[in-house]
């Protein structure tokens, strides 16, 4: 269900979860791409009031605070953020991952000090503010590791490659590798903080979800509105300078349920499986497939999507038999529902975030509630 709040708006949806008791609920609040948000005194005062009134259990901040990474080497800016989580952390825990521009422009001789400044945060409210950059926290009932891969996979060819499983494959090799793992502990609801969804891009190497299979709940963000706004843009100029039929495909906006399913023309240099561009349309625009849904993934071990749950709570079927391959097609709630439990099926927020476009417009601000609620499987 989605509520008009703020000058934004708050998107609330409810899963089920085995690991709790029956009755119990952990409320999940969910923020990405602020890029710079907080440094507007008035709106961080405004936007923590709002995510102060939903009263969450903890509070997710899925990366790419800074529209650059230099904010993260000190100044006013990163002691406006400080400033900002303090005031969140009044009224819940505060979880903080990094995302592709907070890395960006990040060197040997300053990535030392960047991540410092990212711990020292803690220091906002000690024992309510997390910074989490390759670390594990135990928290209300969740065991969280905020992973941060390279930069290479978080933005440029991982983004460029997602459509393909380049990204994903490279990121599971890199997790499997890496020594913070899941203790997967009876009754606590596993998390991983990241910010880019490499796990829903098709897996092309049979490795599924490596290590990261006991991870019942994925946080990510940036796929946010920014590319439905520059989509929209693009759309407006082919219109008005008749570009249809040499080269651009209509993006058909109102059949694509505002970009919470499916695949879509996707601006940028899209590469393919050998790492050569895909080359359509006209102008300096390259346009390839990448999977922009919003809401909920439901997907296996395997990396294969199963279902989705969208931002007004309608939930969708994959009745595709093809392996990396999503069709999907409307399914009753309690259908949905049952089968995600019984399957054990991970589920995976994608955040349209906070900033659009890079621009400081509340009105399309997103903020994710996610409710996870202790539930059975109903025996047939």
């Amino acid at each position: 269900m989605v509520i008009e709040n703020f000058n934004g708006r708050i998107v609330k949806n409810a899963v089920d979860s085995k690991k709790l008791d029956l009755g119990k609920k952990i409320r999940t609040l969910t923020i990405a791409d602020l890029h710079g948000y907080t440094s507007n005194e008035k709106k961080a005062k405004r936007l923590a009031e709002v995510i102060k009134r939903e009263e969450p259990d903890i509070i997710f901040i899925a990366g790419d605070i800074f529209n650059t990474g230099y904010k993260w080497e000190g100044g006013a800016k990163l002691e406006q953020f400080r400033r900002f989580i303090q005031n969140l952390s009044e009224v819940a825990p505060v979880c903080i991952s990094w995302g592709n521009h907070d890395m960006i422009g990040m060197t040997e001789d300053t990535k030392d000090e960047r991540i410092k400044n990212l711990r020292e945060l803690e220091n906002a409210r000690p024992g309510k503010v997390f910074p989490l950059y390759n670390d594990k926290v135990f928290i209300n009932g969740m065991e969280i590791i905020g992973f941060v891969p390279p930069y290479e996979l978080m933005g440029g060819p991982g983004l460029k490659t997602q459509v393909h499983g380049r990204a994903h494959d490279d990121f599971i090799k890199l997790y499997n590798a890496n020594g913070i793992k899941f203790e997967n502990k009876p009754g606590y609801v596993t998390v991983n903080l990241g910010h880019d969804p490499h796990l829903i891009a098709a897996a092309e190497n049979d490795i599924g979800l490596g290590d990261l299979s006991v991870c019942d709940f994925f946080i990510a963000g940036h796929l946010h509105d920014g590319y439905k706004v520059v989509l929209e843009f693009l759309e407006r100029m082919k219109k008005r300078f008749s570009l249809r039929g040499k080269g651009f495909k209509s993006l058909d906006l109102e059949n694509s349920l505002k970009y919470d399913l499916g695949w879509t023309d996707q601006p940028g240099r899209i590469l393919d499986k050998d790492g050569n561009p895909i080359k359509r349309g006209v102008l300096p625009f390259y346009f390839g497939k990448i999977n922009l849904c919003r809401g909920i993934v439901y997907f296996d071990d395997a990396a294969q999507q199963k279902f989705l749950q969208t931002p007004d709570g309608t939930f969708c079927k994959n009745i595709a038999t093809e392996a990396n391959v999503q069709t999907w097609e409307p399914v009753l709630e309690e259908t949905a529902r049952n089968e995600i439990l019984k399957n054990n099926l991970h589920f995976m927020l994608i955040s349209e975030g906070i900033e659009p476009a890079f621009m400081a417009r509340e009105k399309n601000a997103t903020i994710n509630v996610v409710d996870i609620e202790g539930k059975k499987r109903k025996r047939k």
